[in-house]
């Protein structure tokens, strides 16, 4: 179970941070106009993040064991360790984070121009960058994930390896 409670402004935001000592995520901008505090009380794990709002509601995907949770927001992928309380690690994405599809085999992050595979310890496995922006897209079989792109251009990628099929 995660909890989010919203804060008004980055100084709210940051007296928290202060006060029950936790890391905020996301680059501090003047355009920034969502603050949240995420915790998840099972793990006792607070952190915070900051971005601006462009009508895509981040992600949170907690691993079975409760141990590890994937964060995606804004332009960015969060790889955190809920019992060390650390980041394992952080991609900048180059285009806008959609949303973690989880499989049979891997996690996927599906951006705007690109697809990240992780697997189950949240370890990138592949990633594949789209010619254009990606408009569709469908895992209908166990082993591959079926992408249209805004320019006309349809590709099979395995999720074993991300490689056309």
């Amino acid at each position: 179970m995660i909890n989010k409670k919203i804060c008004a402004t980055y100084k709210e935001l940051q007296d928290n941070a202060n006060k029950n000592n936790f890391s905020i995520y996301g680059d501090l901008d003047e355009y920034n106009n969502k603050f949240e505090l995420i915790h998840s009380p099972n793990q006792n794990y607070t952190f915070g993040i900051m971005y601006y709002d462009c009508g895509i509601e981040p992600q949170i995907l907690l691993s079975d064991d409760g141990s590890k949770l994937l964060v995606g927001f804004e332009k960015r992928v969060l790889g955190l360790d809920c019992n060390t309380k650390t980041e394992q690690f952080q991609i900048k994405l180059v285009s806008p984070f959609y949303e973690f599809i989880k499989t049979e085999s891997c996690i996927l992050a599906i951006c705007e121009l690109d697809i990240y595979a992780f697997d189950f310890e949240h370890q990138v496995i592949w990633s594949a960058n789209l010619p254009d922006v990606i408009e569709n897209y469908d895992v209908s079989d166990k082993k591959n994930i079926s992408v249209s792109c805004a320019n006309g251009v349809s590709l099979i990628l395995s999720l074993k390896d991300g490689k056309a099929v």
